[in-house]
């Protein structure tokens, strides 16, 4: 029928492979987590309370984004690892970036995966 689209794998298809590496992202960022923060508190990279818009009881630390960018940079890491292919599209990137084939270069999932944690860094 026209107009339906039906995926051809479900989600725990999809994730079945790679599942482990949202944990592994999840773990670091567990664990960097305490030690931005006790960075944030020893330089007093804090935002303290005040009577009219931080009603919080204690200064809170910044930077808690470092661990979030820092669990996926490393979770972006361990996937390219274990992408199919990857010796393909590495060349597949050279070569749309040498012939200026810009529509091709969107495509490629290393590509991809590079502009998700180049903006992850940005972002943070």
């Amino acid at each position: 029928m026209l107009g339906q689209l039906t995926p051809s794998k479900s989600p725990i298809e999809v994730l079945q492979d790679v599942w482990w590496i949202a944990v592994v992202a999840f773990g670091v960022s567990l664990i960097v987590a305490p030690i931005v923060r006790y960075v944030a508190y020893r330089k007093k990279l804090v935002d303290r309370p005040d009577d009219l818009l931080k009603p919080h009881g204690k200064p809170i630390a910044y930077m808690g984004g470092l661990a979030i960018c820092a669990g996926l940079l490393v979770g972006l890491g361990c996937y390219l690892t274990v992408m199919p292919e990857l010796g393909k599209h590495w060349t597949g990137l050279g070569e749309s970036l040498t012939a200026g084939d810009f529509a091709r270069l969107l495509e490629n999932p290393l590509w991809q995966v590079m502009v998700i944690g180049a903006s992850c860094v940005v972002i943070t």
